[in-house]
């Protein structure tokens, strides 16, 4: 079992051997709807990083981005270095942003210019609440669905943007997608295509290609697929996070070739992927219910989509912590998240909620590469 899927042979072959060029407007298709347009990054922090430069075009002064505190630092690793205003606002116990704690913060910060707001896990959230905040302070809202493989009739009715992550669901190295809401800014702003397409042609233009990277994750997946095992990974403590305040450690935002020519190729084939993470999500929460008594599955009181992993939280932190151990120990891919931002680590008084649920969640992978039958037959 890997935390990651792994591509199949005939894909990655199919791929090095075709010298044919990939059309870009067919691999969005999924994910667009009506008159919407988009863009492929190699991830969704570059996406956040592109709205926020449109933003700043229209503005020209600092921009403020206000951001869940449940949410990966690495993610807002480029926001950092463009020298915004960031604030952290508490999520409820079903995921959505706690407005009536918004409303206090503008008491304090900044209203938002920008406004993300996240389905974590695949739970959609309810966003009525989220739209009326954010159209008293004239803000966008960008919707992240990075835990969301494809979208429904559910999003994208009050944001300007969606957000995708592909790569978080299939094998391919790279892979996001940002998701413009045309007539919604056209309406508000007089946007037009042509300036998202120069600001994206102005981000990925300059940056280094990702080439190492895609051969660097084709070694190790093959490597995995051959049955050697990542031994990093199991030292992995339960407790610890990358500390990412930079991107000089981070992807560049251009998607590369190859992983638009894989993901072109698996495009094809959702029915599987949605088949077997339904099946290996029902797996793992009965096996992990005859085990660990004292968890319960992240429900969000709202509908999913499609499960991206099963996600476990417990009363104690250190029953979450005695689990992950003993989880890591029989080589099950288990993990642990997010890596919560210093500002938020630093301020339980306000972000309890989020520091909680990272001290006391535990989560698996539920991808088509592991076969249903692998989990029915452990022995935990």
């Amino acid at each position: 079992m890997t935390n990651a899927p792994l591509p199949e042979w005939k894909h990655l072959l199919q791929v090095l051997f075709n010298l044919n060029s990939v059309d870009d407007d067919k691999i969005l298709a999924p994910w667009l709807e009506s008159d919407d347009f988009g863009f492929l990054l190699s991830r969704s922090a570059w996406s956040i990083l592109m709205i926020a430069q449109i933003r700043l075009l229209i503005k020209q002064s600092k921009v403020c981005v206000w951001l869940p505190d449940y949410f990966c630092n690495s993610s807002i690793a480029p926001l950092r270095e463009l020298k915004l205003d960031l604030v952290f606002y508490p999520i409820l116990n079903d995921g959505s942003p706690n407005i009536k704690v918004c409303n206090e913060l503008l008491k304090i910060h900044s209203k938002p210019d920008l406004f993300i707001a996240v389905h974590y896990f695949g739970y959609l959230v309810d966003l009525k609440e989220t739209s009326d905040f954010v159209k008293e302070n004239q803000s966008w809202l960008i919707e992240d669905a990075a835990h969301i493989l494809l979208p429904n009739e559910k999003l994208g009715i009050y944001s300007h943007y969606l957000i995708f992550s592909p790569h978080k669901f299939l094998p391919i190295p790279q892979g996001a997608i940002l998701v413009v809401k045309k007539n919604k800014l056209e309406e508000e702003h007089n946007l037009n295509y042509s300036q998202f397409k120069t600001c994206h042609e102005n981000l990925i233009i300059k940056t280094s290609k990702n080439n190492l990277i895609d051969l660097i994750w084709i070694i190790k997946r093959s490597l995995q697929k051959l049955g050697f095992k990542n031994l990093k990974r199991k030292k992995e403590k339960f407790s610890s996070d990358r500390l990412i305040m930079d991107t000089n450690r981070f992807i560049s935002p251009k998607m590369s070739t190859f992983s638009k020519k894989l993901l072109s190729l698996l495009i094809k084939d959702f029915d599987k992927e949605i088949r077997v993470r339904i099946e290996n999500y029902e797996n793992w929460k009965k096996l992990m219910k005859d085990f660990f008594l004292e968890s319960k599955e992240i429900y969000f009181k709202s509908n999913n989509t499609l499960p991206y992993v099963l996600g476990l939280t417990f009363s104690k932190e250190s029953e979450a912590e005695e689990a992950f151990s003993r989880l890591k120990n029989l080589h099950i891919p288990v993990t642990s998240w997010p890596d919560l931002p210093p500002e938020v680590i630093s301020d339980n008084q306000n972000h309890k909620l989020a520091i909680s649920l990272r001290k006391s969640s535990i989560f698996l992978p539920v991808h088509r590469s592991i076969n249903p039958e692998q989990i029915r037959t452990l022995n935990i």
